[in-house]
C-alpha cells in the first residue's frame, strides 16, 4: 500500500510540474486582488495551504481541497483559464470509463490516478493514469469517451534520479 502511494505520488508531482515550467513561487500577499478574489468564490473555505506561483502573467494556485490534489491557473484580471482536479475513477463518465475498460483495464493494468481537466475555449477533458509492468499510460479522453491523447512513460525514468542528466 505504502508502495503504491509513493508511485501515486510520483506521477502527481510529475502532472503538476507540467504546470510548473517557468513558475516562480510567490507570497500570497503579492497576488492580484482580482486573482485571490476569485479563488476565494470557487474555494471559499480554503484559507490555508494554498501553494501561489507565477507564470509571466498568469497566476497558479496548488492546494488540496476534500483530500485531492487541485491546481488553478488564473489570469491577472482573476478569470480562470485552467483547472486539474484529482477524481476517484468511480467519478469518470460511463462513457468515459468504458472506453478506457474496454481499451486497457482489461488486460491487468491499474489505475493510479484521474484528473478532471479543464481549459477555457477548450472541451473538458479526462486524465487517467494506469500502470501494467513497467509502463505507466497517461490516457486523456474527452466526455464522449474519445481518447485525445496517450503518454508512455516507463517507471524506471521516473525513479531513475540520474533520468534526464548528462
Amino acid at each position: 500500500m505504502k508502495h503504491s502511494i509513493l508511485k501515486i505520488n510520483l506521477l502527481l508531482l510529475m502532472v503538476f510540474m507540467t504546470f510548473q515550467v517557468m513558475a516562480n513561487d510567490v507570497n500570497p500577499e503579492k497576488v492580484p486582488a482580482q486573482v485571490k478574489g476569485k479563488f476565494q468564490s470557487l474555494y471559499p473555505h480554503i484559507k490555508e495551504g494554498v501553494d501561489w506561483t507565477k507564470k509571466t502573467s498568469k497566476y497558479q494556485a496548488d492546494f488540496i481541497y476534500n483530500d485531492k490534489s487541485v491546481s488553478l491557473l488564473f489570469d491577472k484580471h482573476g478569470e480562470l483559464i485552467n483547472s486539474k482536479i484529482e477524481i476517484d475513477s468511480t467519478e469518470l463518465p460511463p462513457v468515459v470509463f468504458s472506453a478506457i475498460k474496454t481499451s486497457y483495464l482489461n488486460s491487468n493494468y491499474k489505475i493510479m490516478y484521474v484528473m478532471k481537466r479543464w481549459r477555457k475555449r477548450e472541451a473538458l477533458l479526462y486524465e487517467t493514469a494506469i500502470m501494467k509492468g513497467r509502463k505507466i499510460y497517461i490516457l486523456r479522453n474527452d466526455e464522449t469517451g474519445k481518447m485525445t491523447n496517450e503518454y508512455v512513460i516507463d517507471k524506471i525514468d521516473i525513479l531513475n534520479p540520474y533520468y534526464g542528466k548528462d
